[in-house]
């Protein structure tokens, strides 16, 4: 039995985030992103699921077993509100205290990045 892991991680997650590296990028996005489809291009190959959480719930939990790469200007990133692109909506600015030193800086999520992403809905 392994103590001290939040509860909200399932076994799928908790393997992934184990074979993440240096420069691996995970999504945690929404039902409205095309989850599915980023996933079948990642290297894990499907797409994950932490069932009846927020996303911001989602983070603060991944956040309590997987440090940032904070050596990077990039290490996380959010969707832009469109038309209000410096605006951090309420679900980034949930993730405190936990993602207090993130940088919510706006950006956009490719399917064709050269690091591997694993897509978690």
């Amino acid at each position: 039995m392994l103590k001290g892991i939040d509860n909200r991680l399932n076994a799928d997650v908790l393997y992934v985030l184990r074979s993440m590296g240096h420069g691996d990028a995970l999504v945690i996005a929404d039902t409205n992103f095309p989850s599915d489809s980023v996933a079948r291009h990642t290297v894990y190959g499907e797409l994950l699921r932490m069932e009846n959480l927020t996303a911001a719930e989602a983070v603060n939990a991944i956040l309590s077993i997987l440090p940032l790469d904070t050596f990077v200007d990039d290490f996380a990133g959010r969707m832009e509100i469109v038309g209000s692109p410096a605006e951090v909506p309420p679900g980034p600015r949930s993730t405190a205290p936990k993602a207090s030193r993130v940088r919510w800086s706006a950006s956009s999520v490719s399917t064709s990045t050269t690091a591997p992403a694993k897509a978690m809905r």
